[in-house]
Parts: structure tokens; C-alpha cells; sequence
């Protein structure tokens, strides 16, 4: 209880902190794990979008990556902004289809 209180408290007070453990590749029980009991990932929403979209930046393989985190996410926490979540799930989907779409 208290490891999930303190990763609460560190999502809820830095913003990016959830984007930036996505981008390094957080593995899929971690990613689990956050979906479940850290509703504040929602919050780095704007930072995934961020991510999503550096299509220049960051390679396909990490933007697929974390078009499935966002996803998770999104889907855990859609009632916390249903507007925000339409389009983290648009971007999400956008990102998995060009995925798809290169191989």
C-alpha cells in the first residue's frame, strides 16, 4: 500500500514522469500494474499525445510501444477526461495502424 501510495503521489506531482517511463520501455506487468492502481497516469495524457506524434524523433518500435501504454490508460481511465481520452485513443490507434501498416 505504501509503494502504491508513494508512485501515486510521484504521478500526481510531476507531470511527464509516466510518458518517461513509457518511452524507456516499462514492462508489460509494470504497465499492468500502473493501469490498476495509478489512476494519475492519466494526467501525462498530454505527454503521451507528445510522444505519440514525434514520429521524426522517436522510432516506430517505441511509438508502438507506447501507443499500447497510452491505450491501457486510456481505456483504465477514460472517465477522468472523456474528451482527452478520445484523442489519446485516436492518437493510440493512429500510431498502431502505422505500425501495422510499415511491416
Amino acid at each position: 500500500a505504501k509503494c502504491v501510495g508513494l508512485l501515486r503521489s510521484i504521478a500526481s506531482g510531476r507531470r511527464g514522469v509516466i510518458a518517461t517511463l513509457v518511452k524507456q520501455g516499462l514492462p508489460q506487468s509494470s504497465v499492468d500494474f500502473l493501469v490498476q492502481f495509478v489512476p494519475e497516469a492519466f494526467q501525462d495524457a498530454s505527454e503521451l499525445l507528445s510522444l505519440l506524434s514525434e514520429k521524426d524523433v522517436v522510432p516506430l518500435v517505441e511509438r508502438v510501444v507506447a501507443a499500447s501504454t497510452a491505450l491501457s490508460i486510456c481505456v483504465a481511465n477514460s472517465s477522468r477526461g472523456e474528451m482527452t481520452a478520445k484523442i489519446l485513443l485516436s492518437a493510440s490507434l493512429d500510431t498502431l495502424v502505422d505500425g501495422f501498416h510499415f511491416m
